[in-house]
């Protein structure tokens, strides 16, 4: 049985009578976080294009078109409600994948037209969940990553699909097969520098429920699209974990969820919340700031670089410079020179400041922060941005974004920690050919791939990980036989250099919302009631919100009902 069979299986055979009570309350909670950030979209200018759009051309159906009176199709009610759940990147992830635009919408839409109740809703949601994670987690190593790996959507769709319209386990493998024949492969100026971002899960979502309805009227689709070595993963990864994609039902994946509690990438979270721990801050008395980062949040910075740079020397206080904190005395000696000397040019050309771009760029975030003294969905809207344009410049050109092998470390040995099982994925792909995968990522992607960094940061970053002598993750491997922990972990420190000769500095270790926070009040079930609470009403009000919020904790089969 191959490795579609085996996950048509585990969806079509899946009870809730047999789901941990701790992965349930995972699941309530990501449909409060994707409504949240519908919510907390309202006035987007891109969504809104698309929901004028979806307006124009959809026919009456049995699915609400989000914000609106109407009932249309479900596929364009999906095109909506995914489109506004993108916008901010408000989103909930992982490890390691962004599943909740379908998860969520996909089972919470089409029972609008079948009738189904809420526990097949859930079922179907954490049936897409636990596929989307894992085809992320076997793709690691590829040209794409996180929310680019629009392709889990397709599977997502497919497979929460075929069970909330109740195909058996042949039809549902079917459905699978025909969504991953063709999925789809975003770009990075796409992504990054155009409103067509929030589309970025739409044709994943569409064409995995598409495939399932072709599939619940007999058509055939490529069983072996996961098993062959021409198949889908040879496409997205250049070293496949194929012992990823298995685990179904001994591993729940939904335990790592982390809900955002602020808009933008998630490698940013710490960062601000290090700023905003600080406490408000007047832009005109500070002269510097310093922000010390995983290679993780490093290699995000790049996609938003928008002028040649120079990645120079630890004195430079240009927004585009990067520069390396080298733990231990080997290391060091190592990789004396990652990120000096070598002249970067950017690929893309962004004429506008964009809330896209301020989600995914450390200087931009920083002063945006600093500015609003919040970073909160109300000023990630480009009428404001373009208000303070000239003020957040002059801020950010302050930041300067230092990489840290130590924070690196954290966050690696984190998500680590959950790809089980790891023995299985260690032996199947060597040190090698991850080598070779990586160095490979650099060479065909740059832009993805620390295009600011020295050539030699991969190699490093693979000498860094299997040294003895390296700074120690703090974490336990997990191993089959023992339950592997939900960590979450990119560290950021923030220092504030003031004219007066002050200084003053933060660092945050886990980001709210993380599974494993230290501080419950700070996990994913406490936040996301709070994410609720305070965005639903920028598009639902007061009273709205909390009927939403009392659909959601008491399984109401008509949720759906609510966000329109």
């Amino acid at each position: 049985m191959g490795y579609i069979e085996e996950i048509a299986d585990f969806a079509s055979s899946l009870q809730l009578n047999v789901i941990p009570l701790d992965v349930l309350d995972r699941l309530r909670a990501q449909r409060r976080s994707v409504l949240a950030s519908i919510a907390s979209s309202y006035n987007d200018d891109s969504a809104r294009v698309v929901l004028d759009a979806v307006s124009s051309w959809a026919s009456t159906g049995p699915a609400p078109l989000v914000f609106t009176e109407r009932k249309v199709r479900v596929d364009d009610a999906l095109v909506a409600a995914s489109a506004f759940s993108m916008a901010l990147d408000f989103d909930d992830y992982l490890s390691f994948a962004h599943p909740g635009h379908s998860a969520v919408l996909v089972p919470l839409l089409l029972a609008s037209e079948t009738g189904a109740g809420a526990d097949v809703q859930l079922l179907a949601q954490l049936i897409a969940d636990e596929v989307e994670a894992r085809l992320g987690a076997a793709c690691i190593l590829g040209p794409l990553n996180g929310q680019l790996w629009s392709f889990v959507h397709a599977a997502g769709a497919a497979a929460a699909a075929a069970k909330v319209l109740g195909l058996n386990k042949e039809r549902t493998a079917h459905a699978l097969a025909i969504a991953l024949y063709q999925p789809p492969r975003p770009s990075i100026p796409g992504f990054i520098s155009s409103g067509t971002k929030v589309l970025t899960a739409v044709e994943g979502t569409i064409s995995g429920l598409r495939a399932a309805r072709l599939a619940a009227k007999g058509m055939i689709g490529p069983l072996d699209i996961l098993d062959t070595p021409d198949g889908l993963l040879s496409s997205f990864s250049y070293a496949p974990f194929h012992a990823a994609l298995g685990g179904l039902g001994e591993y729940w994946l939904t335990r790592t969820l982390a809900i955002k509690p602020l808009p933008g990438c998630a490698y940013l979270t710490s960062v601000i919340e290090s700023l905003l721990s600080l406490g408000p801050l007047d832009p005109s008395t500070i002269s510097s700031i310093a922000v010390d980062a995983s290679i993780f949040t490093c290699a995000m910075n790049t996609m938003t670089i928008v002028e040649p740079r120079i990645a120079a020397s630890t004195t430079s206080t240009s927004r585009t410079t990067t520069r390396s904190t080298i733990a231990g005395p080997r290391i060091r000696a190592r990789a004396k020179s990652l990120f000096s000397k070598h002249v970067h040019r950017a690929r893309h050309s962004y004429h506008a400041l964009s809330p896209v771009i301020v989600g995914f760029s450390v200087p931009w975030s920083v002063a945006v922060t600093i500015v609003a003294s919040s970073f909160d969905p109300d000023v990630l809207q480009n009428s404001w941005l373009a208000d303070h344009a000239e003020q957040l410049g002059a801020l950010a050109d302050k930041v300067v974004l230092r990489h840290d092998w130590r924070m690196t470390s954290q966050a690696i040995g984190a998500s680590l920690m959950n790809l089980p099982p790891l023995g299985s994925l260690l032996s199947e792909v060597g040190p090698y050919q991850m080598l070779k995968g990586l160095l490979k990522v650099k060479t065909d992607h740059p832009t993805t791939a620390c295009t600011n960094l020295h050539p030699d940061i991969i190699k490093d970053l693979a000498i860094f990980l299997i040294d003895k002598e390296r700074p120690r993750i703090t974490t336990a491997l997990p191993t089959p036989a023992r339950r592997f922990r939900t960590a979450m972990v990119f560290p950021a420190e923030v220092t504030i250099q003031f004219h007066n000769g002050r200084r003053v500095s933060a660092r945050e270790q886990v980001n709210t919302g993380s599974p494993d926070h230290p501080d419950i009040s700070k996990r994913p079930e406490q936040v996301s009631q709070e994410k609720l609470a305070r965005f639903g009403p920028m598009g639902w009000g007061e009273t709205r919100t909390a009927l939403i919020a009392k659909a959601i904790a008491e399984d109401d089969d008509n949720l759906f009902d609510l966000i329109s």
